[in-house]
């Protein structure tokens, strides 16, 4: 009778410890996910301060270009008023300085969309880092838990097999 005891007892112990390991199992879980959660709003947060910097400067852009207009088209006005030579001259000058202008700004749009493809393309790489760590811990824990699992049944097993020892020993002693 001792010895069914001290059996039960083991047993206790060993489902006390799965229910350990169980509990162990997941908090990591809750870890990892909250990790994922963690880095995906750090990823979001950098996608919109990108992307509002990207809007200020188009407006800057946008302004200054405006305000170099405006003052080369009041000069010109000036110059216009005096002769009217000078009008034509001017006229064939402000075709030129438009086809400038839309060159340049043609020029900064497709520096500012290489940019952002460079920076989507950074995005899109760490986020594919964080994927393969969380993948990989996510297999190691996979891993360590079905080994804790198999000590855990063999254990289990090993404690059942003496307790069918001590009652067989039982019944040869009664």
């Amino acid at each position: 009778q001792k010895l069914a005891v001290e059996n039960k007892v083991k047993f206790d112990e060993v489902k006390k410890r799965q229910q350990e390991a169980r509990h162990r199992v997941d908090e990591y879980q809750r870890n990892c996910e909250r990790i994922q959660i963690q880095e995906s709003r750090k990823i979001l947060k950098e996608d919109l301060e990108f992307l509002k910097e990207k809007r200020r400067l188009e407006e800057k852009l946008k302004k200054d270009i405006f305000h170099k207009d405006l003052i080369e088209i009041e000069e010109r006005k000036k110059w216009d008023a005096d002769e009217p030579r000078m009008r034509r001259q001017m006229f064939g000058q402000v075709e030129s300085d438009l086809s400038r202008i839309n060159a340049k700004i043609l020029m900064s749009k497709m520096r500012q969309e290489d940019q952002v493809m460079q920076k989507k393309q950074k995005v899109a790489d760490r986020k594919q880092q964080v994927q393969e760590v969380l993948e990989k811990a996510r297999k190691e824990q996979e891993d360590k838990s079905q080994v804790f699992q198999l000590d855990m049944v063999k254990k289990q097993n090993r404690a059942q097999e003496l307790i069918a020892k001590q009652k067989s020993e039982q019944e040869e002693k009664a």
